[in-house]
């Protein structure tokens, strides 16, 4: 998320293309994070703000699409976040 988050910093309109949704977003611990980061960038707010390692980030205006593929099974299987 990080990542992703200082490349949309200074330009934020973006395509992520993942050619399987499901290694995109995967369950590994330092990527749970990500699935949350890119709904709430498809809401398209004004701003999204995040306190990364670098100190506080903002992104302003982010234009954000997703284009992916994946099986059945796997889009019509909820997502588990731990909470």
């Amino acid at each position: 998320m990080e990542g992703l988050h200082q490349l949309l910093e200074p330009q934020p309109n973006a395509i992520l293309y993942a050619s399987e949704l499901a290694a995109f977003f995967n369950r590994s611990k330092y990527m749970e994070s990500l699935l949350p980061y890119v709904t709430e960038l498809l809401d398209y707010p004004p701003q999204v703000e995040r306190n990364l390692r670098t100190g506080k980030s903002k992104v302003m205006l982010p234009s954000v699409s997703v284009m992916g593929g994946s099986t059945k099974d796997w889009l019509t299987t909820p997502y588990q976040i731990p909470l």
